[in-house]
């Protein structure tokens, strides 16, 4: 899982976008705790993680 690494998140979002990232969480210390131990627990068990994906299916609306 590359998804929290530096070049990976220049790759996805920009540089733009993944600066503006990094200053917002450089600016939120518990925000940055979150992202780092995110990072950390990735790399940890990076042997047995293949990707993460979310689907959402939306509700049909009721009159």
């Amino acid at each position: 899982m590359a998804l929290l690494e530096p070049r990976r998140l220049v790759a996805d979002e920009g540089l733009v976008s993944a600066l503006r990232i990094a200053g917002r969480a450089l600016r939120n210390p518990s925000a940055l705790r979150r992202v780092l131990h995110m990072r950390r627990d990735f790399q940890r068990h990076s042997a047995h993680l293949g990707a993460i994906s979310l689907l959402a299916v939306p509700t049909p609306s009721r009159p």
